[in-house]
């Protein structure tokens, strides 16, 4: 690829996933796509994460490493904020891209959109990974993957959009960053607020590996998780679809 591309920014949050950081960013510098920038946001890690990012010599890896512990919300917006891209997407650091193709067929899609003058948002397929990596099963189907103008289904949770992504940094600048107010959910919220004002494409490929961990939500108490659920819900259905 020639060094002309548009440049894509990566932003991984990390806390405490020294075990998995390193295939996280090999994935990341695996892509076809070649101009990127990969930035990572230590949430003031205590294990060995921060040794193992610094172990890996590539130039196009950016370290942030923040003095307390802020929380997922506010290290993905820092790592937006240091990034210098004109598209963004986001990647957690116990997950990875399972695809080398993932940002290419994401970034062609937008273009082609925005040749015809619109701006839109790129997503592409979920697969479900063990711990061991070993592959689980791939999320979206035809019956949850829906494109074009999907508010009412992302609201209402009914259909399917990955937490990462690809978009224009425009879009972050016109809807706002994450929801730091918010300790759960807040990947739903963000991206709720984009779909009142923007459409969603598919890229037809399977491009992210979420892992499934012991754990995770599995800590929270359902009462939580239904309290921040119906938060999310109606800060975004009070003023109507946009």
């Amino acid at each position: 690829m020639k060094s002309s591309q548009e440049k894509i920014s990566v932003v991984v949050p990390n806390f405490n996933n020294g075990r998995f950081i390193g295939e996280c960013i090999e994935s990341v510098l695996a892509q076809e796509y070649g101009n990127i920038e990969l930035v990572i946001v230590d949430d003031k890690s205590d294990d060995n994460s921060v040794d193992v990012i610094k172990s890996i010599n590539d130039k196009r890896i950016s370290l942030v490493c923040l003095e307390k512990n802020l929380g997922v919300a506010k290290a993905r917006n820092i790592g937006i904020e240091h990034s210098t891209g004109n598209y963004v997407t986001t990647l957690d650091s116990d997950d990875l891209f399972t695809s080398k193709k993932k940002l290419l067929k994401e970034f062609d899609l937008i273009r082609k959109h925005e040749r015809e003058g619109r701006t839109v948002v790129a997503f592409s397929n979920i697969e479900l990974v063990a711990e061991t990596g070993d592959l689980l099963k791939t999320v979206g189907d035809h019956e949850n993957i829906r494109e074009g103008r999907i508010h009412a289904g992302l609201l209402h949770r009914t259909v399917f959009i990955p937490r990462d992504f690809l978009c224009h940094r425009v879009i972050y600048e016109n809807v706002g960053l994450y929801d730091e107010s918010l300790p759960l959910y807040e990947d739903w919220d963000i991206k709720i607020r984009i779909s009142k004002h923007y459409e969603f494409y598919f890229s037809g490929i399977s491009g992210i590996g979420y892992r499934t961990r012991k754990g995770g939500l599995s800590k929270v108490s359902p009462a939580m998780l239904a309290r921040w659920r119906k938060h999310v819900y109606e800060k975004n259905s009070a003023n109507g679809p946009g």
